[in-house]
C-alpha cells in the first residue's frame, strides 16, 4: 500500500509504524502517552490541533469543558480550520466551508456525505484502541450520492462509491487558501 501510512503522508505525524518494511503495511499504531493516559498519536494531533470537535465522549477526560466541543452536527456550518468528527455526522444539505475560508475536515468510520464541501475531507477508520472499541487494520467506506459537491481534496482510507450528480472538484484556491488559513 502507498503510503503505508496515509495520516502521516496528509498531515505529518505517524500514526502507524510498519514493522515489516518488506510488506510496505503500517500494522501497528503509535500511541502517546500524556496526563490522561494512552491515546494514539493521530488522536493526540488532533485534540492539541483542530479549532472544532465534534465528539460523544470526552477522549478519556482530554476534552472536559473543553469550548471546542460542538454540541452537533449542524454546528459545522459556518466553521473554518480543523474540524474533527468523531461521531460520523450525517451532512445533510449543509454547506462545510467557503472558498475563502475552507475546512480540513476529519472524519471517523464510514460515511456518506450529502453536503458541499470547500476544503480538504479526511476519512479515517477510527481508532482501533480502546476509546472506539473499532477492530484494527480495517477500512473505511466513502460514499456520495445526489446533488453533492466537494470542493478541494478528498483522502480516504478506504473504498469510494459515487451515484447520481455527486461531483469532486479540486480547486486549487480552496486549497491555496485552507493552507493560507
Amino acid at each position: 500500500e502507498f503510503p503505508c501510512d496515509l495520516f502521516e503522508y496528509t498531515f505529518g505525524v505517524p500514526a502507524w509504524r510498519d514493522v515489516n518494511p518488506v510488506d510496505n503495511f503500517c500494522e501497528t499504531k503509535i500511541n502517546v502517552t500524556d496526563a490522561y493516559g494512552t491515546i494514539g498519536a493521530d488522536e493526540w494531533f488532533l485534540v492539541q490541533k483542530a479549532d472544532w470537535i465534534i465528539s460523544a465522549n470526552d477522549i478519556g477526560g482530554r476534552l472536559a469543558g473543553d469550548s471546542r466541543v460542538l454540541a452537533n452536527c449542524s454546528s459545522l456550518s459556518g466553521k473554518s480550520g480543523i474540524i474533527w468528527d468523531r461521531v460520523g455526522c450525517s451532512s445533510n444539505g449543509l454547506q462545510v466551508g467557503t472558498p475563502s475560508a475552507p475546512v480540513l475536515l476529519v472524519y471517523d468510520g464510514t460515511a456518506n456525505w450529502h453536503s458541499t464541501l470547500f476544503g480538504l475531507l479526511f476519512v479515517r477508520e477510527q481508532d482501533p484502541g480502546p476509546l472506539t472499541g473499532s477492530k484494527e487494520g480495517g477500512t473505511v467506506d466513502f460514499g456520495v450520492n445526489g446533488n453533492v459537491a466537494i470542493y478541494g481534496s478528498l483522502v480516504i482510507q478506504g473504498q469510494m462509491k459515487a451515484n447520481g450528480t455527486a461531483a469532486l472538484i479540486y480547486n486549487r484556491q480552496v486549497m491555496t487558501n485552507l493552507r493560507n488559513n
